[in-house]
């Protein structure tokens, strides 16, 4: 007798159960009437609340600080809040989501990642998802910005957890091995104080009940007390507050409800004290909107060097101006990512190379260049004082002024000379990590130039930055 294709099998499999899928959805079938509840076990640990409950055709997620609520509508709480919070930026990079739709539905390879979750990186290039969303989308400020917002004519849903259910949920998340860690902001409902405090005993669930020992990174909202910061670190491994513009008169153009100096500049004092007290493992970050304003990048990055130098902060993060529809600065102009990424270049040579600010920032009353590099330009002003550098003899912080050459780079040359290695040709550059197309018209190997920074700059049409 001839066997069935094994392919046929997982096949026939995979249709039907997308099949039963969309059938269950939202609708009691007759045999469903007289079933009895079945529990479903979704992990080990069934002291955790990891319960799903079935009766007449639908999935009731069940846990033991909340009522019972249909897994559709957890799920729809999760798109509403998970997309809610795509404003919060917990990372210079992002993953690239595909909108891409697929005739097979479920039965398509290469899933995407469930509603809420984002990719992160570490300091050490690894790539972590987490939950990121909010404890509610419901909010009485005026920010002309967010789509939460009341000022915004074009609200969409609305939705909230309570801490049981967004614990659980998170939990679920986490044993599908979904997301590795949390984060967790939320919208102000009058009294921000109420919100903290669920956002607390969201935390506190996490820690103390279901044990979880992950990275949690929280948001202090706005007007919050020193009591609720002092407790939401208590949980966190990063706690940030989102300055969202440099100067009180530039958050004056965003928004009519937040005090510049009562709402954000208080709080990140006391953040900074309750940071050298508990010592955050991940510290603190914050974030400020790009563009939407008349806040230039001169402001913008006396602003980061402030957060740095005196507040200590981890990271500060940076966000393009995107208009929302219905909001009070609908028909402003979309800023271009391009300045964007500029910023995280000068934040990249202020936080990592220590480079003088005065030499990062641009003239007072100015944006950073769109069609050069931070470190470009600075090599190209400086040229007759610092360039050609000969490679065999110059220092680590020497070679960081050279564009193409990183920190690593400029470690292995320094360390290959201490062995009484010469570094000879361009190849030994290139096997070094260097990126020889950007540094040969600022670097000599044994007194010997390989390029000239006026055909150069012809060639990357870069001549208007010539000195």
């Amino acid at each position: 007798m001839q066997r069935w294709p094994r392919w046929k099998t997982k096949y026939a499999w995979i249709l039907y159960m997308a099949t039963i899928g969309k059938r269950s959805r939202g609708r009691v079938r007759d045999q469903d009437r007289c079933r009895k509840p079945t529990i479903y076990n979704l992990g080990a640990s069934t002291n955790a609340g990891s319960q799903i409950r079935r009766s007449h055709g639908a999935y009731y997620l069940v846990h033991d600080e909340c009522r019972s609520i249909t897994v559709h509508g957890v799920l729809e709480k999760v798109s509403i809040l998970g997309s809610s919070a795509k404003y919060d930026i917990c990372t210079s990079s992002s993953a690239t989501v595909s909108h891409r739709q697929c005739s097979t539905g479920n039965a398509a390879l290469g899933v995407r990642l469930p509603a809420g979750c984002c990719h992160v990186y570490t300091a050490d290039g690894r790539c972590v998802s987490l939950f990121k969303v909010l404890l509610t989308n419901r909010c009485s400020n005026d920010c002309f910005y967010c789509q939460n917002a009341t000022s915004c004519q074009a609200r969409g849903k609305t939705a909230t957890f309570t801490p049981a259910e967004l614990a659980a949920t998170f939990l679920e998340y986490y044993k599908r091995n979904y997301v590795e860690g949390l984060f967790l902001s939320s919208g102000i409902t009058g009294d921000p104080g109420i919100m903290m405090g669920d956002m607390i005993e969201t935390a506190r669930l996490l820690r103390e009940k279901y044990q979880f020992a992950g990275y949690i990174h929280m948001k202090v909202l706005p007007g919050s007390s020193l009591s609720d910061v002092r407790a939401i670190a208590v949980h966190a491994d990063r706690i940030s507050l989102n300055m969202e513009a440099p100067t009180k008169a530039h958050l004056a153009e965003f928004s009519s409800t937040k005090d510049f100096n009562s709402d954000i500049m208080t709080r990140l004092i006391w953040m900074r004290g309750v940071n050298e007290r508990q010592a955050l493992s991940a510290g603190m970050t914050t974030q400020v909107i790009v563009g939407g304003n008349e806040a230039t990048d001169h402001e913008i990055l006396t602003n980061t060097c402030l957060m740095y130098k005196a507040f200590k902060h981890k990271r500060v993060y940076y966000s393009a101006f995107s208009p929302v529809k219905g909001s009070p600065l609908e028909h402003v102009a979309a800023t271009p990512v391009l300045r964007e990424h500029r910023l995280y270049q000068a934040d990249w040579l202020l936080r990592c190379y220590h480079f003088d600010k005065r030499d990062v920032l641009p003239p007072k009353g100015t944006n950073l260049p769109l069609d050069i590099d931070p470190k470009t330009s600075l090599a190209m002003r400086q040229f007759h004082d610092r360039f050609p550098l000969e490679v065999n003899e110059a220092s680590i912080d020497e070679l960081l002024h050279v564009p193409g050459i990183g920190p690593r780079s400029a470690k292995r040359i320094v360390a290959l000379r201490k062995k009484g290695t010469r570094i000879e040709k361009e190849a030994h550059l290139k096997a070094l990590g260097v990126v020889m197309k950007r540094a040969l018209p600022f670097i000599a190997i044994n007194g010997a130039r390989h390029a000239r920074l006026d055909e150069w700059a012809v060639l990357n049409k870069l001549v208007a930055h010539l000195q």
